[in-house]
């Protein structure tokens, strides 16, 4: 059997990855985030173990 890696590569480009930030922000209120619900829908915290390698970008 021949072991495949599903993608070769990933590139992740200028995306809300953490939303831990939008807890202290001005949208707090009208949101309403918690640290159970910034936890469970933050990509950051989602990303499993993997070789597959990754290229994070950003810009502001």
């Amino acid at each position: 059997m021949v072991y495949r890696r599903p993608s070769a590569g990933a590139v992740l480009v200028s995306s809300l990855f953490d939303i831990v930030p939008l807890r202290y922000s001005d949208l707090q209120p009208a949101i309403q985030l918690d640290k159970g619900l910034v936890t469970r829908n933050s990509p950051l915290h989602l990303v499993r173990p993997s070789r597959t390698p990754l290229v994070p970008g950003w810009g502001s």
